[in-house]
């Protein structure tokens, strides 16, 4: 729990952010000297039930300004491929589907797939043996140990995690995309149209023969790296049979549909158009039948 110094020099608690922020001169030189001595420690998580029923951990005000510094440290650090679009600076996900729709004209095959349980499934010991290859300071290294290995507490009860990454915290995206580094690596070999953001993965293909050659370096990656494809998020196949990438939903027309782009397919011949929409209207009869 962080502190702010009294009157008397005694240090009260201070659970909320608001008093952080007031207690900063303080805390701003606590949090220095215990850095650089490396006796920095993250505390107890708080689980709390969200309105919709979902239950989240919360990191308290003064771990997650050190949760912050390092993912802006780490950034400069680690190597994560420009493909992985979800970090700031790599495009973010209008830009994927814009790379993905500018593709499929020249391709026939996809494979659209994401990690299963991403987040929940990264091996701590094997992370951060990849860390331990870019980051020699050891107080970084405990820094990220404890991130990993955290607990959160309510009520007297405690769960502690063994495996995993914490939803909602600063420094996950970084690692999330840090640890498909060798999937990013092993992709950029096959020369194909690869793109990522964060576990979920698309390549294209202009031949059937690239597309299992695709799948075999992804299934090997993934199984070495401990994680397997989510089976309910997995097409693979023709691109004119239809599938999703985020925001983009490819027909079994190959027409493009995206709420952001609106509108008729750009630069589509009138037999698409047509076909386009005899689709959309069937939808929407279908969908609004109740209305009749």
């Amino acid at each position: 729990m962080s502190g702010c110094a009294s009157g008397d020099g005694s240090i009260r608690p201070t659970p909320t952010y608001e008093r952080f922020r007031r207690c900063w001169q303080h805390e701003k030189a606590q949090i220095k000297q215990e850095l650089h001595a490396g006796s920095y420690r993250f505390s107890l998580l708080s689980r709390v039930t969200l309105e919709n029923g979902d239950e989240t951990d919360l990191w308290s005000a003064r771990d997650a300004l050190i949760l912050k510094a390092l993912a802006l440290v780490l950034a400069k650090h680690l190597p994560v491929s420009r493909r992985c679009t979800h970090l700031k600076g790599n495009g973010g996900a209008k830009y994927a589907v814009r790379e993905v729709r500018d593709h499929l004209r020249s391709n026939r095959f996809v494979l659209r797939t994401d990690v299963k349980s991403y987040y929940a499934s990264i091996d701590h010991l094997m992370l951060l043996d990849q860390l331990a290859v870019h980051i020699k300071d050891r107080r970084v290294l405990n820094l990220v140990g404890q991130y990993l290995r955290r607990t959160s507490e309510r009520r007297g009860s405690f769960w502690d995690y063994e495996k995993g990454i914490s939803l909602g915290c600063p420094l996950s995206p970084l690692i999330g995309a840090f640890f498909l580094n060798a999937l990013d690596a092993a992709a950029a070999k096959l020369r194909l149209f690869y793109i990522r953001f964060m576990d979920d993965i698309l390549i294209l293909a202009r031949t059937r023969w690239q597309l299992r050659v695709a799948v075999k370096v992804v299934n090997q990656t993934l199984a070495a790296l401990s994680l397997e494809k989510h089976p309910d998020k997995t097409f693979i196949g023709r691109i004119g049979r239809g599938f999703d990438f985020g925001s983009l939903k490819v027909l079994r027309s190959s027409t493009i549909c995206r709420a952001a782009y609106g509108g008729w397919p750009r630069g589509a011949p009138p037999r698409v158009l047509t076909r386009w929409l005899r689709i959309w209207l069937r939808m929407f009869s279908r969908g609004n039948s109740s209305l009749a």
